[in-house]
């Protein structure tokens, strides 16, 4: 990693003095060696640091060991962030969605796929769109402002829309 290109400067965009960037330079270097370090926070966190001392408002006496906790904790932190994310997978395609288990080509597969698309047939045209966008893994909020309508609209088209395909799909049995 190249921390010759990186800038630490104050608050008021000078370049930090050649001893404080030294500090940080070494404080970034400890924080970085470690194997789960997120390079970038760590980098970020390191500018914000010099901004808060640069221009000497704010005198930390041990500026090394001020940073060097401080970026070990915000590496630590993005790396307990990253492990409460859910994984995301891909989200389902329209024709996935669609086709589902079709490929194969079997009969069931394509009985399956037509009975899906009977059902989404009998949905309201917006509330069949507002479903499939649900489906392919988009949140109320994109789905609103993609169809121009209220997301509280959103919310109660996709409510109706998975009502009115459960009251279908369990008259059918």
């Amino acid at each position: 990693m190249a921390l010759e290109n990186i800038q630490f400067t104050d608050r008021f965009g000078r370049p930090l003095p050649p001893t404080l960037r030294e500090q940080l330079v070494t404080a970034v270097l400890r924080a970085i060696a470690h194997p789960k370090a997120n390079i970038d926070a760590v980098v970020d966190r390191a500018q914000a640091i010099g901004r808060i001392v640069g221009d000497g408002e704010k005198n930390i006496d041990d500026l090394l060991r001020y940073a060097t906790k401080a970026l070990f904790a915000v590496s630590r932190k993005e790396d307990l962030k990253q492990k409460q994310e859910p994984v995301m997978l891909e989200p389902p395609s329209r024709m996935e969605i669609l086709v589902g288990a079709a490929i194969d080509g079997s009969d069931s597969a394509i009985e399956a796929r037509i009975l899906l698309q009977e059902l989404l047939g009998q949905l309201w045209p917006l509330d069949r769109e507002i479903y499939l966008r649900w489906r392919e893994g988009w949140s109320h909020r994109e789905i609103a402002r993609d169809l121009s309508i209220s997301e509280t609209s959103s919310w109660f088209r996709l409510a109706r829309a998975k009502k009115k395909l459960k009251s279908l799909t369990t008259s059918e049995r």
